[in-house]
């Protein structure tokens, strides 16, 4: 199995531990997370809509080659889960089973 490049799990891995800080107080914003970090807040709350993403996406965009990160923290994803899937079938090809 193809795993996709860093930059996409590092994303994914820095969103989830900036949500768990706000989740459970020791951030009380964005802002606060970006000023510990060190970072732009707009990179901040563009990172904590990726942890709004359906399990199934994030898993097809982890093996997909040439998912873009940028091009997936730019795009405006449905709430629903079930749309966001819908959205990737139409954007991203379904990976190629090994043979």
């Amino acid at each position: 199995m193809f795993v996709q490049h860093t930059a996409l799990l590092r994303a994914l891995g820095l969103a989830h531990h900036w949500q768990r800080l706000l989740d459970e107080g020791r951030a009380a914003s964005a802002v606060e997370v970006a000023e510990a970090e060190g970072v732009d807040v707009t990179q901040v709350r563009r990172f904590l809509r990726l942890t709004l993403l359906a399990p199934d996406v994030v898993e097809r965009l982890v093996v997909t080659r040439g998912a873009a990160l940028e091009q997936m923290m730019r795009r405006s994803w449905p709430d629903a889960w079930t749309e966001q899937t819908q959205v990737l079938a139409a954007a991203v090809p379904k990976p190629k089973a090994p043979n």
